[in-house]
């Protein structure tokens, strides 16, 4: 079965740098990437701000494995 992945990165470079990672590791078929406003929580008070928008199409199995290698690779705000 497919599974479509969605995730969220500071800016283009970043990724480019996420999606061609998944691509190399064989956890990610296909990434698109489309610029996006987020409005969010942190420490308190709403933010927003611009960021990518990674939809990584991928199978069900690679799902557990491509949560691991993101949450080890992706750079936090």
């Amino acid at each position: 079965m497919y599974t479509v992945v969605l995730i969220t990165a500071p800016d283009r470079e970043n990724g480019k740098k996420i999606a061609r990672h998944l691509l190399e590791k064989r956890l990610a078929s296909c990434v698109n990437m489309t610029p996006t406003s987020s409005t969010y929580w942190w420490e308190g008070k709403i933010e927003e701000a611009e960021e990518v928008l990674l939809i990584v199409k991928t199978t069900s199995d690679k799902v557990n494995d491509l949560v691991k290698e993101v949450k080890d690779d992706t750079p936090v705000p």
